[in-house]
Parts: structure tokens; C-alpha cells; sequence
């Protein structure tokens, strides 16, 4: 029985054939070397750019809202909702509390009176401790500037409205939901 015989040469250790296996690598090297510098154009990271004036005016904006608003979606805003309601919770309490009191005022004596007035300071306090909580919170900030700049601009008091649709403005800018205008991939 015959072996099948190969038509592939078999290793040849000769100077010949060592000169064109050389030949051969060397020319991969070049051609990879070739496409390696012009692919390298697609990877180069570009050179960081000099803002615009308006991009710079634009990023100041960005950075004075940020201080002034917790940014939505953080652990400070989440935060600042649980103090938002745990005040509200208060002051609802304080109120019902004073209510009450306020029904047995007719039969005590002006020493309750000043006890009161004592009261009515410490749910000013909660009072002023949620305002400024909640003028932290871009949410409620545009929600209610919103309503007062067209409830300024039915009584005609102009420039009211435009202050309140300038805040109102503003604190859309922090709020998602209305910011996603350089997010859209197509």
C-alpha cells in the first residue's frame, strides 16, 4: 500500500529557504507597522480645547446653581427630602399642639399666654427651618416659581413675573428631566 503523499515542502534548514522566511517576516512587520500608523490617527486623544466664552459663562451658571440647589439624585438630595418631610411632620405636630392649647387659652391665665407666644416662636422656627430646606430643592423652588411668575403676570405686576421666571429658569437647569438636550445619541 502506497502513502499518501504531501505536496507541502518539508522543513528545509538550508540558507535559502532561512532568507525568504526572513524576507517574509520582514514584511509582515512593515505591512502591521503601516496599519499600526493608520489606525494611530483614530486613537490619538485630541488636545484639550479652550473653552468659549459662552461655554465658560455657561459652566459658571452651572457651578453657581450647584451651590446654591443639591443636585437631584444624590445622597444629599435624599437627604434633604427626609429633612423636608421629617420638618413637615413637625411643624403639622407643633400646630395641632397649639390648636389644641389654644382652646383651653380662654380658661388659663396670662402666664400661659407668654408659654404660647414661646410656641407660636417655635413653630416660627420649624417654619423657617423648612423654607430654607426646601429652598435647596430645584423641585419645589421651580414648581412654585413657576405658579408665582403666572399668578404675578395675571395682576399685572410685570416685573414680579419676570424675577419669578428667571428663578424659576434657574432652577430648571438643575433638574433632569429638562436637561437633556446634549444627551441624544442617534
Amino acid at each position: 500500500m502506497d502513502e499518501p503523499t504531501s505536496n507541502l515542502p518539508l522543513a528545509d534548514t538550508s540558507e535559502g529557504t532561512q532568507h525568504h522566511n526572513n524576507q517574509l517576516n520582514e514584511e509582515d512587520e512593515q505591512t502591521t507597522t503601516s496599519t499600526n500608523n493608520n489606525r494611530a490617527i483614530e486613537f490619538i486623544t485630541p488636545q484639550p480645547t479652550i473653552p468659549s466664552p459662552r461655554n465658560l459663562a455657561r459652566l459658571e451658571l452651572e457651578h453657581r446653581l450647584q451651590s446654591i440647589y443639591t443636585p437631584v439624585n444624590t445622597n444629599e438630595y435624599w437627604e434633604l427630602q427626609d429633612t423636608i418631610l421629617q420638618l413637615s411632620s413637625d411643624l403639622q405636630v407643633a400646630k395641632s399642639t397649639l390648636s389644641r392649647r389654644t382652646s383651653l387659652r380662654s380658661s388659663r391665665s396670662s402666664s400661659y399666654n407668654r408659654g404660647e407666644d414661646n410656641k407660636s416662636s417655635g413653630i416660627q422656627a420649624i417654619e423657617t427651618m423648612l423654607r430654607r430646606a426646601q429652598a435647596k430643592d430645584a423641585q419645589h423652588v421651580y414648581r412654585v416659581t413657576s405658579k408665582a411668575a403666572v399668578v404675578a403676570g395675571r395682576m399685572g405686576r410685570y416685573e414680579e413675573a419676570e424675577r419669578y421666571g428667571i428663578e424659576s429658569e434657574r432652577a430648571k437647569m438643575m433638574l433632569p428631566q429638562f436637561n437633556l438636550e446634549g444627551l441624544w445619541v442617534g
